[in-house]
């Protein structure tokens, strides 16, 4: 499996005041510790290894990897489609790791 490299980026410049205590915005997307393993306990592959970073609002990022890295996994995670096998993915703020399908 090949290594997927992510930088963590905080969006630490943007500021929001609550109750006169100033704190760093939460980023638009923040992935902790993410990983998402396949198939059964004689076979299994880990598709996802632990990936983490954050993405401020507003900017732009790419997802490069060879074939098999896990690109195509990460961005099914990311969107719903499928669920991490630990860790958490946040969107401004919210755990979507933790919503439950609506009926």
């Amino acid at each position: 499996m090949a290594e997927v490299y992510a930088t963590p980026i905080l969006a630490e410049e943007t500021v929001v005041v609550r109750n006169d205590v100033r704190r760093p915005a939460p980023a638009a997307l923040s992935v902790r510790r993410v990983t998402k393993v396949f198939g059964s306990k004689d076979s299994l592959t880990n598709a996802l290894a632990g990936i983490s970073f954050d993405v401020a609002e507003g900017e732009f990022i790419s997802i490069m990897g060879p074939s098999g890295s896990g690109k195509t996994t990460l961005l099914n995670c990311v969107s719903t489609i499928d669920k991490v096998t630990t860790g958490q993915i946040f969107i401004a703020g919210e755990d979507i790791t933790r919503m439950r399908k609506s009926a």
